[in-house]
């Protein structure tokens, strides 16, 4: 559901927000998270995202004709 997705998002930012000095506020970090959680919610479905990432990983991975690590 929706409300799952925005709080995995929510968590996300929380995590990466740690990494700041100074963080974001908690409230900045809360709305960011919404702001991005419905937008991606309303364009993408999951086999959309799915599909979405098997193309840029093919692309990718025959982009330099060698493996990267």
């Amino acid at each position: 559901s929706s409300s799952v997705w925005e709080q995995k998002v929510l968590s996300h930012l929380e995590n990466l927000n740690e990494g700041f000095e100074p963080p974001l506020p908690y409230v900045e970090v809360k709305a960011t998270a919404k702001s991005i959680a419905r937008w991606v919610w309303k364009r993408f479905s999951y086999g959309d995202f799915s599909e979405i990432q098997a193309k840029r990983g093919a692309k990718g991975g025959k982009k330099g004709g060698a493996v990267r690590s």
